[in-house]
């Protein structure tokens, strides 16, 4: 029950042939080579985002307020959306915990100057595409200790520990 393929050789019916295996095991190699660099990506040690026993932090610019939310007891909605808005350059707001005003709580960051380490909302975050349009104008300063974010995350590395 062997049929000859055009290089002359016998095959079975419905076998994988080496063309099919190889188109197989590229993409397997693809998936995973894209699965880890988006497992580094996202776990980067080197990340400034507050998320930690009290989830992620998010400060109101109409009333003020500070509030955190946990991403694992967030409903499925609200977590997709933040993780839209982390990966795409819009600013990172949802709506208001305490006010409920629409898409102006914005996420907050760590400071990475080892001296201050308070929180605060980055430019990035606000309005990320004027600060890529103007980045002298909208610099991204630490309202607390008034050091930019590119000066302490190289102040951060180069701390003695």
């Amino acid at each position: 029950m062997f049929t000859t393929g055009s290089s002359g050789r016998a095959f079975r019916p419905g076998a994988i042939t080496g063309d099919q295996m190889f188109v197989a095991a590229l993409v397997v190699i693809i998936c995973g080579a894209l699965g880890l660099t988006g497992y580094f990506t996202c776990s980067s040690p080197g990340s400034t985002n507050q998320t930690g026993p009290q989830g992620v932090s998010f400060k109101c610019a109409k009333c003020d307020e500070q509030f955190s939310l946990d991403p694992d007891t967030m409903p499925m909605g609200e977590r997709m959306e933040l993780e839209h808005i982390r990966e795409g350059m819009q600013p990172h707001a949802i709506d208001c915990k305490q006010c409920g005003a629409k898409k102006k709580a914005f996420e907050m960051i760590t400071c990475p100057n080892p001296e201050c380490k308070k929180l605060y909302v980055p430019m990035m975050y606000r309005a990320p595409l004027k600060q890529q349009q103007n980045p002298k104008k909208y610099k991204d300063i630490c309202p607390h200790c008034k050091m930019g974010l590119t000066e302490a995350r190289v102040k951060a590395r180069t701390a003695p520990k």
